[in-house]
């Protein structure tokens, strides 16, 4: 498909060329217009494999799990290794570049370093310290394995980014690098439509909704593949024009790859993949295609507007609909990434030089924060930027700002002094750098970068964009085996991370202890208690910050008999390390019940206060644990006594069966609202009902004859009440007054009572004209005539049921109460069937 080498000019485009010189205005034709001589380089067959392969690695690592999990980051390190090995650095960067990366390698390793030389221990840690005895030791991180293993896969892919910049592609080679990367993400884009249909299964993609939400993509967060796309989006359209202009047949790839990632950031509803398009493709437009002629840019933003615009009427409305909810101001109040700026903020305010070490965020974050969600733990600041500079503080962000500003000035749109390329490699490097600043861009508002084969793309593209004649030389022999003996020591980073996962070994860092959590759950479900302890106490040693691990030992205890105070002493470490999630307080409570039930009123009474909702988010909580304790009389005491509500008081009324601490609550209750006013229709009905089952009835009937309000919807039960003690006029009454108001016909005094008795007689299947004659007669005073109609009327099949109700009022007017209450309340039941 591809042309290597400079192809002779067409017959027509040499008749144009001269022609042009015989113009009688003497202009040139627009240079967009005739192909470009170019010289470019021949590709060596080597040279073309090294772009392959360097190409296809953050592929691969992508569609294998993305980094996200320990074996498909291992699997991706190793990838990086293999291209250390085989497609080392071809030139070296200049001393300001390389100074850079290894500043920004080696200034996160500073966390290390004694806390007391930078201010001292945070608040939070010696309240750890001094009050649960938790070792966090002296260093400025508090998990110090966390930190070092972060680091090593930082090392890992600064390495990638060093050798991807160092590469010093030709034009041959970009332009194959960017078909090849075009070609995967569309691919990408392909299988994650498909998996999200169902028409294919991926089982290796992170997929699990309790840890990762809803799945599309090979991403942990469906953004991210939608911000892949829009750059695909952006190589797409450099290819086909490329290809148009060389006469190449990869237009046709182009335009599949572009419709397709298109289509997938459509599928995925995605407003950041949306935005990230269209700045990609404006900046395309602007600035390395169609040099000139503001009109043609004009008419080609005027199509892919109205192409959007057609795609999303035919798309159900879900996109347009989330773009119209996402933008409104007033929903930016509540959400959270905007209170998580703020409180982001602050955390780093507290270590601003070199943060709280890599890999402490989601651990450190809960301890210091104001921020508040009952079931959600927040694992990263929703922005890279932040990220960085809470975890690595100011001395790390600082050179990573630096570093981009420098690659900004080899690979953006100016041209070097001296430089001899055409505008075709121009172009390509121009569209690799867009690429390259989608993902930075991405990376202010989300966490791309920080994940593993995301940022491998990412750099691969900046390594694309960088001018050849902007680096510094040809890399010597020194320089070629040291990239390969540190993809040595990455292939065996990458594959002792495997083997991590797999279980074959284990060493001191938080991949392990994440297998020996779940080795110990596994121990746990065997009743092999004792294995288990011995499990859960090494993965603590490794991430003493991990509340999940001390609930679970806290567990254990209890199963191996230990003392029910070293037990609750783990429960509440669980708590005090994560003080904000509410759901494990629930469960820690629930497990207490087969221990010591008294105790679980504890947790339980946290989960209460940290629920910090309503009745609806307390119902089925709280609920639960009010059924649960009806076996232990005293805790079931504490329970009412937390109910400080009268939400929550209804709740324990319509669970707690009846008996002593029932009546206690009705009458705290009524006690605090005589007049129940904070109730709504529901919460009224409710209560009513389960008063009437377990309460004392004489009380109800009491309070109900008190609040003429509580009619509305008691009525029936002190109805009910009159009929029973035989007062049935009482009983119609009370009933008959809450019923709805029925309007009467307005000629019913002015009717022809002969022309209807005629018209009943002549239509006797029709109800209207019998109930048009029975109001009329009633209107004359002939009630003996008007009940005989009704009657005639009431048996026919499409007679309403509301003339039940005009029998039982005739029956009252007639003094017969008891068949009024009877003929009212057979109306009722019939209009609530």
């Amino acid at each position: 498909m591809d042309d290597l080498t400079q192809q002779p000019e067409p017959r027509t485009v040499r008749r144009r060329r001269r022609r042009s010189h015989t113009d009688a205005k003497g202009s040139a034709p627009p240079p967009e217009e005739l192909p470009e001589p170019e010289v470019q380089e021949p590709a060596s067959p080597i040279a073309r494999l090294r772009a392959l392969l360097l190409t296809a690695i953050p592929l691969v690592a992508c569609l294998l799990g993305a980094g996200r999990e320990t074996w498909s980051q291992g699997l991706a390190v190793v990838l990086i290794g293999i291209a250390l090995l085989v497609a080392p650095a071809r030139q070296r960067l200049p001393k300001v570049g390389a100074i850079t990366l290894m500043v920004i390698a080696l200034i996160p390793l500073a966390a290390l370093l004694p806390a007391d030389w930078f201010g001292g221990i945070s608040p939070w840690r010696q309240q750890l310290v001094s009050e649960w005895a938790l070792p966090l030791g002296g260093a400025v991180s508090p998990q110090p394995a966390v930190t070092v293993e972060a680091w090593l896969l930082m090392v890992c892919a600064i390495l990638w980014l060093w050798n991807c910049l160092g590469q010093g592609f030709g034009e041959s080679q970009r332009r194959l690098a960017i078909r090849w990367l075009m070609v995967g993400g569309a691919v990408l884009a392909a299988l994650s439509v498909l998996e999200f249909w169902q028409k294919i299964e991926i089982p290796w993609w992170p997929r699990d909704g309790r840890s990762w939400g809803v799945g599309y993509g090979p991403f942990a967060n469906r953004n991210h593949i939608s911000s892949l796309c829009a750059i695909t989006c952006v190589l797409a359209a450099a290819v086909v024009y490329d290809a148009f202009r060389r006469r190449s047949k990869w237009w046709v790839a182009g335009v599949l790859s572009f419709f397709a990632s298109l289509a997938a950031i459509f599928v995925n509803t995605s407003r950041g993949g949306l935005v990230l398009f269209f700045i990609g493709t404006a900046l395309w437009l602007a600035t390395s295609a169609m040099r000139r002629g503001f009109f043609k840019k004009a008419v080609v933003w005027v199509s892919i507007l109205i192409a959007v615009g057609s795609i999303l009427l035919v798309s159900s409305g879900s996109l347009s609909h989330r773009l119209k909810t996402g933008m409104r101001l007033d929903s930016l109040g509540g959400d959270f990434r905007v209170m998580m700026v703020g409180e982001t903020l602050k955390m780093a305010a507290e270590s601003p030089w070199l943060g709280v070490g890599l890999g402490n965020f989601s651990s450190v974050f809960p301890l210091v924060t104001t921020m508040h969600h009952p079931t959600l733990r927040f694992l990263h600041p929703e922005s890279d930027v932040l990220w960085l500079l809470v975890e690595g503080g100011v001395l790390t962000l600082l050179p990573c700002v630096f570093l981009v500003g420098w690659i900004a000035s080899i690979s953006g749109p100016w041209r070097s002094k001296g430089e001899q390329r055409g505008r075709t490699d121009r172009r390509l490097r121009k569209a690799a750098g867009i690429g390259g600043l989608l993902a930075l861009l991405h990376g202010f508002v989300d966490v791309p970068v920080h994940g593993v084969a995301y940022f491998m793309i990412s750099a691969l593209l900046l390594g694309l964009a960088v001018r050849p004649a902007c680096l510094a030389a040809p890399a010597g022999r020194i320089d070629v085996w040291s990239f390969r003996l540190l993809g040595f020591a990455l292939l065996g980073l990458g594959a002792g991370w495997i083997a991590v996962s797999r279980n074959l070994v284990e060493w001191p860092f938080p991949s392990s202890a994440r297998q020996l959590h779940l080795r110990a759950l596994a121990k746990t479900q065997a009743r092999l208690p004792g294995e288990a302890m011995k499990l859960v106490e090494r993965a603590i040693k490794i991430t003493p910050l991990e509340y999940g691990l001390h609930h679970l030992r806290a567990q254990l205890r209890l199963n191996l008999g230990q003392p029910a105070a070293s037990a609750l002493l783990d429960f509440g470490l669980a708590r005090a390390i994560e003080p904000n999630v509410a759901n494990f307080c629930y469960w820690e409570g629930t497990y207490w019940l087969a221990y010591d039930p008294l105790l679980a009123a504890v947790p339980w009474r946290e989960w209460i206060r940290r629920s910090r909702g309503g009745a609806e988010d307390l119902w089925g909580g709280y609920r639960q644990m009010v059924l649960d304790s009806e076996p232990y009389p005293d805790l079931l005491i504490t329970l009412r006594q937390m109910a400080v509500t009268p939400a929550m008081k209804l709740i324990f009324l319509m669970a707690a069966k009846s008996g002593s601490e029932w009546q206690k609550c009705m009458d705290q209750l009524l006690a605090e609202q005589p007049t129940l006013e904070s109730f709504d229709a529901e919460q009224l009905k409710s209560l009513f009902s389960i008063w009437l089952q377990r309460g004392d009835r004489q009380q109800l009937i009491s309070a109900l004859e008190r609040n003429p309000r509580w009619l509305v919807h008691g009525w029936r039960i002190l109805a009910e009440e009159y009929a029973g003690r035989g007062d049935f006029q009482k009983a119609y009454e009370t009933a008959n007054k809450q019923q709805p108001v029925r309007s009467r016909p307005a000629n019913s005094a002015t009717a022809d009572i002969n022309a209807l008795r005629r018209a009943f007689v002549f239509n006797p299947a029709d109800a209207r004209p019998g109930i048009e004659l029975f109001y009329a007669l009633r209107a004359k005073g002939a009630l003996d005539e008007a009940v005989y109609t009704l009657q005639k009327v009431s048996q026919l099949p499409s007679a309403p049921a509301f003339l039940k109700r005009e029998q039982a009022a005739i029956a009252a007017e007639k003094g017969d109460f008891r068949q009024a209450w009877e003929l009212l309340m057979a109306a009722v039941d019939s209009t609530d069937r």
